[in-house]
């Protein structure tokens, strides 16, 4: 499968809100071109808006197991994305949306080119959230048939993501 194939059967299934059957299904599907597949989406859709943060998944080893994963993967997230306080929640524009308990992280300066790790826990707040992820791929949950690189391709099943007004600085938590 190219990627320009998983471009458009990617948007495609954005707009539409219509699933879609999981890209390895159509070729072999590199972690590297899944990637491309995330970004170029991305890109496309809400690329002017820039990237609000990042979603982390497979974080849990047996999930990684699960998807014959090596290490974690991340989605981007757009600024429509990203949502605080007690908003009201468009579960109806959503393709098969689940919710799950989250901490969430923000971090309130830019740590380019490289921090040290006192330095990223300096800049971080750490607030209670829910993360509401959704799929493009038909049956999507629980995850019969999917790569870890279909779940790259997907923005690592990126949906939205509510958390609380009130934070904490990450050096309160343990």
């Amino acid at each position: 499968m190219s990627v320009s194939d998983g471009v458009a059967a990617m948007v495609r299934a954005h707009r539409d809100t219509e699933p879609v059957a999981a890209l390895h299904t159509r070729g072999p599907l590199t972690l590297e071109d899944a990637y491309g597949i995330q970004r170029r989406v991305f890109d496309t859709l809400w690329g002017a808006d820039g990237v609000a943060g990042y979603k982390i998944s497979l974080v849990a080893p047996e999930h990684r197991a699960s998807f014959g994963a090596s290490e974690p993967t991340f989605g981007r997230l757009a600024a429509h994305q990203v949502l605080t306080g007690s908003p009201e929640v468009p579960l109806d524009s959503m393709l098969s949306p689940l919710v799950e308990p989250e901490l969430v992280f923000t971090v309130d300066r830019d740590l380019a080119p490289a921090a040290s790790p006192d330095k990223v826990l300096a800049s971080c707040h750490v607030s209670a959230g829910l993360e509401i992820p959704e799929s493009r791929f038909r049956g999507w949950f629980p995850v019969p048939d999917q790569t870890v690189g279909d779940l790259v391709a997907d923005n690592s099943f990126a949906g939205l993501v509510v958390h609380s007004e009130h934070s904490v600085p990450a050096s309160d938590v343990d």
